[in-house]
Order: C-alpha cells, then structure tokens, then sequence
C-alpha cells in the first residue's frame, strides 16, 4: 500500500471525525442553550405569577383599608359631634345648675355620674382595642420577611 494513500485516508477520517464531533457538540450546546431559554421563561412566567399575586393582594389590602379609614373618619365625625353637643350641654347646665333646686341639682348629679360611668367604661374598652392593634402592628412588624439586599 501506498503510504501516501493510507496517511490520506487517515487525514480524512480524521477530519471526518473531528467534523462529525463538532456536529454532535454543536447539537449539545444547542440544546443546553436551548434549555436554559426555556429555564428562563418558565422563571419569568412563574416571577410574573407571582408578582400578580401579590399585586392583588396589596390592592385587596389597600382597599379594605380605604373602606376602614371611611368608616373611621365617619365615625371620628359623629364622635367631634357628641363632643360638642356635650360641650354646649355642660355650658348650658352650669348656667341652670346656679337658679336649681336642691332636687333637680341632685338629679343632674345622678345623670352626670351615670354618663361618666359608660363614658369611663368605653374609654376603658377603646384604650383595651387600642392596645391588642399595637400589639398586632407590632407583632406584624417584627414578623416581616426582610428582603435579602
């Protein structure tokens, strides 16, 4: 045989190989890439899931705290209201309370004490609510994840 024919044949099937193993290497790296875009989608999708989510939920929350504070503020104005009718009743009583009788003085006092006491005893369960919300918020607070920055 020819040496030069048989170191040929080898150059060739050499190169054959080596082509046909960058071909095979290609398809790998195409396929790798391949999987990882399709990582990255599956990833993002799953963020944007994610983020909507949450999204609905601190809309949620927004509003049911909007619709609290209405009711807080409605119920702040009837209380500014009592107040001043309170005001404008204790103005007017000292006023009577000096030409009174005896009897009626003593019957105002009955009154005032009765007022005082459900005014003591839902001054009593406010500051009770307003503790237990402190109480939460502050729970809440240390209880939240931090993010990792």
């Amino acid at each position: 045989m020819n040496p030069y024919i048989v170191g040929g044949v080898a150059i060739t099937a050499f190169s054959a190989g080596f082509m046909v193993n960058g071909w095979r290497l290609n398809a790998e790296i195409e396929s790798i890439n391949a999987a990882h875009a399709s990582a990255v989608a599956k990833a993002n999708a799953d963020v944007m899931d994610q983020t909507v989510k949450l999204q609905g939920k601190k809309d949620a929350a927004l509003k049911q705290a909007q619709q609290a504070a209405s009711v807080n503020a409605a119920a702040a104005d009837r209380a500014r209201s009592e107040l001043e009718w309170v005001r404008d009743y204790n103005s007017r009583t000292a006023n009577e309370i000096a030409g009174a009788t005896c009897t009626a003085v003593r019957d105002h006092a009955t009154a005032a004490a009765a007022v005082f006491s459900e005014c003591s005893a839902a001054f009593a369960d406010m500051a009770r609510k307003a503790d237990g919300h402190a109480l939460d918020a502050k729970t809440l607070i240390q209880s939240w994840p931090e993010s990792n920055k």
